[in-house]
């Protein structure tokens, strides 16, 4: 996961923080930082059409 918190630009300690949040029924603080999604969208179209017969999961784990 730490791979997918550096492409995002979020601390690892972070996005543990918000997941146990959710899991736990608490609302988040914030929304995932735009930014960050906006940036990695075109690297994960890339990596999808280079390699069609990967589902998303596979991908995610990149």
């Amino acid at each position: 996961m730490s791979r997918f918190c550096q492409a995002v630009g979020l601390p690892t300690r972070t996005y543990y923080d918000r997941r146990a949040r959710h899991h736990a029924g608490h609302e988040v603080r914030g929304p995932w930082p735009t930014p960050a999604r906006d940036g990695i969208r075109a690297i994960v179209i890339e990596v999808a059409l280079k390699y069609p017969m990967w589902g998303h999961r596979k991908i995610a784990w990149l």
